[in-house]
């Protein structure tokens, strides 16, 4: 039913599965920075290769290098668990980070009777067109101002302690943040006050926006105003491109329930998973 296709080199596996893996860079993002560490010759292939059917292609994408096991899959099946489990060498990969699709590396885990631990969840989001049933919540959507930039150093601060569980200097956060209000792409949105505050990305890496740093003040929650400020800035973004794209923690029921509200549509769940014990 599935077939193995092996890969010599980073070049041959990029050459196979370059055009998929780039059309999502945003979910294939570690495997991308990995290929780009191996081609600089700052880490090392130990296996690459393809499980693949005739009829739907490739169905998984398997990269294996220094602290590496990348899985990542298209459409998934728990027929192809055993050759996974066969394929890669367990025994001798106790101490890396498996990475990529949470289903299948999770599944694949647990079919080889492994103790686990999930150490991130990133559900990766599209919009392409807003629900024509959302209510927007009391306030407007506004560009930040300089004069405002403490508050929003804060407000960008308490974002990445909840978000990344570590408090960043305020010396960068002062510079990022005002980085962003030059650029005009940091947004807040305001009733009675600053609520919340959004920023538009457009990394170079990738060729669509992405919505980054989603956050309403605690005293705040529960009123839909970051789903407002959401769908407002969306809707600015979609008048200007066909797309665009958010991940949020996998565990933030909020912020999922935000996005789906708004009219996003989860593509991918990303995980990182370290095994505890011996393989």
């Amino acid at each position: 039913m599935y077939k193995v296709r092996n890969f010599s080199s980073a070049s041959e596996f990029l050459d196979t599965n370059g055009d998929y893996i780039y059309a999502n860079p945003m979910e294939h993002v570690l495997l991308i920075n990995v290929i780009e560490g191996v081609r600089h010759n700052m880490l090392r292939v130990f296996q690459a290769f393809n499980i693949e059917s005739e009829i739907d292609g490739t169905l998984v994408m398997v990269f294996v290098v220094d602290g590496n096991c990348l899985i990542y899959s298209r459409q998934y099946d728990e027929a192809y668990l055993d050759i996974l489990a066969s394929e890669l060498p367990f025994d001798k990969l106790k101490d890396l980070v498996f990475a990529g699709d949470k289903k299948t590396i999770e599944n694949l885990l647990l079919f080889k009777s492994l103790h686990f631990e999930l150490e991130k969840h990133l559900v990766i989001y599209r919009c392409e067109k807003l629900n024509p049933k959302f209510r927007v919540s009391e306030g407007r959507m506004r560009l930040a101002d300089q004069n405002e930039a403490q508050a929003l150093i804060k407000l960008s601060l308490d974002f990445t302690e909840q978000y990344e569980g570590i408090r960043e200097s305020p010396f960068e956060m002062k510079a990022a943040v005002e980085k962003e209000i030059r650029e005009k792409i940091l947004f807040v949105w305001e009733a009675d006050g600053i609520c919340g505050l959004a920023v538009e990305m457009n990394r170079q890496s990738f060729d669509y926006p992405e919505i980054g740093k989603l956050y309403t003040v605690p005293e705040k929650t529960g009123q839909g105003f970051a789903s407002s400020l959401l769908y407002k800035l969306t809707e600015k973004i979609l008048s200007e491109h066909p797309f665009c794209m958010l991940y949020t923690k996998g565990n933030n029921l909020a912020s999922n329930r935000a996005c789906i509200k708004a009219g996003y549509m989860p593509i991918a769940d990303y995980a990182r998973f370290v095994i505890k014990g011996d393989a």
